[in-house]
């Protein structure tokens, strides 16, 4: 049983010291488009860590190019998050001046209005990314040379989406609950 059902049995730590010492890192799209989702000091953590197994990392082709045709999406829905700051500070002041029932014009409001205010120009500074100064990607870019597949060929492909069918169908992973 326990060569035939391999998968349910835990490792031991040494064979977990093993893999980690010896296994080649592959990435999904999304681990390396969250780099422009989370803080800057987060993303700079995750690259440094990258860079520190750059002998052991790899990509698939699909997914550099996936991460490539979805970059700029990323950065824009994460600058307009930021945009929209400012907006909610608004609600919040007026939700401030109906609850504490003050105008405002009142000191109280307007410290609290020009705190807010400062703090989102800080934010907007620190995560606002421009995508034409791209450091995320440079990085990206220096990590991964020579470490990215070559793409399938249209058989291949062909292939894959037929075996992709016949998963979807008969509810087999991986990927069949990706079928929406």
């Amino acid at each position: 049983m326990k060569n035939i059902l391999k998968e349910y049995i835990e490792l031991t730590d040494d064979q977990k010291a093993y893999l980690w010492n010896n296994c080649d890192f592959v990435f999904d799209t999304n681990v390396l488009l969250n780099l422009y989702r989370y803080s800057t000091k987060m993303s700079k953590l995750i690259i440094a860590s990258l860079h520190d197994l750059k002998d052991r990392i790899w990509l698939p082709y699909n997914i550099a190019e996936e991460f490539l045709k979805n970059r700029q999406k990323v950065i824009f829905n994460k600058n307009s998050d930021i945009n929209s700051l400012d907006r909610l500070s608004d609600n919040f002041i007026k939700d401030c001046c109906n609850i504490l029932r003050l105008q405002p014009e009142e000191k109280e409001i307007k410290l609290i209005q020009t705190n807010l205010s400062n703090w989102i120009e800080d934010i907007k500074y620190a995560f606002i990314l421009d995508s034409s100064k791209d450091k995320i990607l440079e990085r990206l870019l220096k990590l991964f040379e020579g470490k990215v597949g070559l793409p399938y060929s249209k058989e291949q492909l062909m292939d894959i989406k037929k075996s992709a069918e016949q998963r979807y169908k008969n509810e087999i992973p991986p990927g069949y609950k990706d079928a929406n």
